[in-house]
């Protein structure tokens, strides 16, 4: 994991000294809301219905950099406070396991400028590190590994609205009889504003 880490702070600062045109940096925050769910393995000793998860509203709250590398390329490296989690029935009983990460998606975005402000698409990996957690039965690890697309309309006057879908890779559950893997999911919808 440190070798990870590493390896992204080397390649966010490379481009952060190979931006064409350094007077263009500008940094944003931005706030909203987080659909969570997740995708769980459930082990032998699992009830059969048991796997029967809904998703769950959090916020998402942070800051980004823009970054132009060229006329249509942008690097937008970010630090959020993200809600995550998910609903499930116990006995009939509704549950809600809750955690907070923090993530650091790190995108490369294509961009289109428009006079009526600009459109970005793109994507790239997102470390995240568990900052705090409310579960009834199973906690989770402290890191998780996922990528992240977005898509992001900003006006000419930096306010944007951003959508993105973040899809976790690693397991965060440790493993027992019930739950063998966990992997997070999201939906974000957000507001934000360039300065």
């Amino acid at each position: 994991m440190i070798k990870l880490l590493l390896s992204i702070a080397i390649i966010s600062a490379s481009l952060v000294c190979c931006s064409q045109d350094k007077s263009r940096i500008s940094w944003g925050i931005k706030g909203g809301l987080s659909i969570a769910s997740v995708s769980r393995e459930l082990g032998s000793s699992a009830p059969p219905d048991y796997n029967n998860t809904s998703s769950l509203g959090r916020t998402k709250i942070g800051g980004f950099l823009q970054l132009p590398l060229s006329t249509r390329l942008m690097f937008q490296p970010e630090i959020t406070l993200t809600g995550k989690g998910y609903r499930e029935m116990n006995s009939g009983y509704p549950q809600s396991n809750r955690y907070s990460f923090l993530e650091i998606p790190l995108h490369l975005l294509y961009v289109w400028p428009g006079k009526r402000g600009s459109f970005m698409l793109g994507g790239g990996p997102m470390p995240a590190f568990k900052t705090s957690e409310l579960y009834f039965y199973f906690p989770v690890r402290d890191f998780d590994l996922g990528a992240d697309l977005l898509a992001i309309y900003q006006t000419p006057l930096g306010f944007s609205l951003q959508l993105n879908y973040t899809h976790g890779f690693s397991n965060i559950a440790y493993s027992n009889d019930i739950i063998r893997k966990i992997r997070s999911r999201s939906w974000g919808i957000t507001v934000g504003y360039v300065f």
